[in-house]
């Protein structure tokens, strides 16, 4: 029977089957379809699939698998029967990809911090969870290991699993940005972690799913200027054990916030110390304000070759659309409603608004004004980036209402704008302290 599989009775394959399944519940081995590939198409027959695992949905659908199984069913059973392992390695992913897995896809919600990033992160969870599959198609790949640390983290914040990638985001960064006080952290080393995200969007990968990742944490790649953690993401992504399938297969979302100083206050809000005033903060903080810099994100990741959606926040909220549904609908290409709405879901979740803040910003409503166009100036930097990158179609903006009004009135005034982020902050500081003349002051500086 081993050497024929054809010989085998009805009966025999029948109840070949039922081990089959039995063996991968009760060990949980088999995590991925690419192991039990010749089940095609898992979710149409009866698969749950969790960010570590997938197993039927029903005890009594196992033998709806039957006619879908053939002669490799016996090498696939003595690949289990001899596996001591409680999860399909890395290598063994390796081995059975082909060449309709290679063309799945592969989205980043880049952030910024205070665009709405936690809004995004819990929908599309939700949206790729077991519990709907609105986002069949798509997996949102995080680590059972560090699923496991960070809920158990009593010191950590509020982790749950659509955060998942913060800790990546974290990973990315260089050595001098290493963090200790973080239970997943003193559990594993930094190579382990990298290889459980590696192993989990290549098992996710190979089992037919387009990947979405997503941590406002990414915006660490212009925080910290270092565009070799764009490299060291890519390093992450399963195409690289195919020759001839690149970098094409991501696409990074980067969202858009107006007014710019409203977005400057909610980062005062996430990183301000107790009864500290917004004026005291500004003065006070060494922060550099990379956060806001949504731009300059952008163009770091278009200049390493990735597409980019450029997504305005408030354009989408202008045309009465929510930006979660706008990014499914529009990015991800998922089935929607003339309305951008995803078909299925409910109203998404608005998380993080803060609406019973208290705080003192301490400062006039001319200075703010000012500000805000100091901001805007800096902005202004990136008008002919964008020109280049729409054309090579490498670049594409959702709703960008807000930000043309922002780049068409750069070409106003004598052409002079903020020539970096440090300057603008300097800036930014003059107008709050009551000068005068605050550009003219910088620039002589």
């Amino acid at each position: 029977i081993m050497a024929n599989p054809r010989m085998m009775s009805h009966q025999t394959k029948m109840l070949l089957i039922f081990a089959v399944a039995i063996i991968a519940v009760m060990r949980t081995i088999s995590q991925s379809c690419s192991v039990v590939h010749q089940l095609n198409d898992c979710m149409k027959e009866g698969f749950d699939v969790t960010a570590s695992a997938i197993r039927p949905k029903n005890v009594s659908d196992i033998t709806s698998i039957s006619t879908n199984v053939d002669t490799e069913l016996v090498g696939v059973v003595s690949d289990i029967s001899t596996s001591s392992q409680a999860m399909v390695s890395y290598e063994d992913l390796v081995r059975h990809l082909n060449n309709e897995t290679l063309t799945k896809r592969v989205v980043i919600l880049a952030g910024p911090h205070k665009t709405g990033s936690t809004s995004l992160q819990n929908n599309f969870h939700k949206w790729t969870g077991s519990d709907n599959y609105l986002l069949d198609k798509w997996a949102w790949p995080v680590p059972a290991v560090i699923t496991k640390y960070e809920s158990e983290d009593e010191n950590h914040w509020q982790w749950n699993p659509s955060k998942g990638f913060y800790a990546l985001a974290e990973l990315l960064r260089d050595n001098k940005h290493s963090i200790t006080d973080r239970l997943v952290f003193q559990k594993s080393t930094r190579e382990e972690l990298l290889q459980s995200y590696k192993t989990e969007f290549l098992r996710a990968w190979s089992a037919g799913y387009n990947l979405i990742i997503g941590s406002e944490a990414f915006d660490n790649v212009i925080k910290d200027d270092d565009d070799e953690m764009i490299e060291r993401l890519l390093a992450l992504m399963p195409w690289n054990l195919n020759e001839g399938v690149g970098n094409d297969r991501i696409t990074v979302v980067v969202t858009y916030r107006v007014p710019r100083v409203k977005h400057l206050i909610s980062v005062w809000r996430e990183t301000k110390k107790d009864n500290q005033s917004f004026k005291e903060w500004i003065l006070k903080t060494k922060n550099e304000l990379g956060a806001i810099d949504s731009l300059g994100l952008v163009e770091m990741f278009l200049k390493k070759g990735l597409n980019v959606v450029l997504a305005d926040i408030n354009g989408i909220g202008e045309a009465g659309h929510d930006i979660s549904n706008v990014i499914a609908c529009e990015v991800l290409q998922a089935r929607c409603t003339d309305e951008r709405q995803l078909v299925g879901s409910d109203p998404p979740l608005i998380m993080n608004t803060k609406e019973n803040f208290r705080g003192h910003l301490k400062i006039t409503n001319e200075q703010m004004d000012k500000m805000d166009a100091a901001m805007r100036s800096y902005d202004c930097k990136y008008v002919n980036l964008f020109k280049e990158f729409e054309e090579k179609n490498q670049l594409v903006m959702l709703h960008a209402t807000s930000l043309s009004e922002v780049l068409e009135s750069c070409q106003e005034g004598d052409g002079e704008h903020t020539s970096d982020r440090i300057k603008m902050k300097s800036e930014l500081v003059c107008i709050v302290q009551g000068k005068d003349d605050c550009t003219s002051r910088e620039e002589k500086s």
